[in-house]
């Protein structure tokens, strides 16, 4: 194997240790979206913005195990695990790319779902306010538009308005903020980091997969000239 096969070879390596970062990171962040959401993802307005979440997580988990498999795979040179892994990354890279079209298509849909969710769950406060209350403590925000919606209701605040036991009441407001604008900051702020952190991980994955498929020519063409 000649010198620019070598260098091609630990740039892959190189490529592969960012992919294994990259994929890390990736999951670490579809594992937080799916936290945040965790006491009420089951409803059916945020099955849509728990499948975001879970799609991300399965990317980076995927990406992270892959990345380490064309790590061993580089080490060893073998032009067959080479190759097959850099169709597999090509296959990662157009479903990460697919995700991200996705999201980005469907994002003003996936924010009204959120939106609807909070609305709904607003008005059946008064038969069944346990997600209501495990909400605003999770996203520390108080009523649908803000604590001003109990007081036009002519209702005590709840204490999860101030982050306390259902056994305490609340005097006044530690959370200002409405669910509504709320739960809609969570999802801005998480699809705007997946959608940018998953191109960034595609760009890689497609690096890696360009890199692997030269390495094995390269490598494939050295033993022949051998043979021969």
């Amino acid at each position: 194997m000649g010198c620019g096969a070598g260098l091609v070879k630990l740039l892959l390596i190189l490529f592969n240790v960012l992919c294994l970062i990259c994929g890390a990171t990736l999951a670490i962040l579809g594992t937080l979206m799916v936290l945040d959401i965790k006491d009420v993802s089951n409803t059916k307005e945020l099955l849509t913005v728990n499948s975001v979440s879970i799609v991300t997580l399965i990317l980076g988990t995927l990406v992270f195990v892959i990345s380490l498999l064309g790590c061993c795979g580089a080490l060893c040179g073998q032009p067959c695990q080479l190759r097959a892994y850099s169709l597999v990354m090509l296959i990662l890279f157009a479903c990460q790319i697919t995700f991200v079209i996705y999201v980005w298509m469907e994002y003003y849909e996936i924010r009204n779902h959120v939106v609807s969710f909070v609305k709904i769950m607003w008005k059946q406060r008064e038969t069944d306010g346990r997600i209501l209350h495990r909400l605003e403590r999770q996203l520390k925000c108080c009523g649908m538009n803000g604590f001003i919606d109990y007081i036009n209701n002519g209702e005590r605040l709840p204490a999860s308005c101030c982050g306390l036991p259902n056994s305490q009441t609340c005097p006044e407001p530690l959370f200002k903020r409405g669910c509504i604008d709320a739960f809609a900051h969570v999802w801005d702020s998480s699809a705007k980091v997946v959608k940018i952190g998953v191109l960034i991980v595609s760009g890689v994955i497609l690096m890696a997969s360009m890199f692997a498929s030269y390495l094995a020519h390269k490598i494939r063409r050295g033993h022949e000239f051998e043979y021969y």
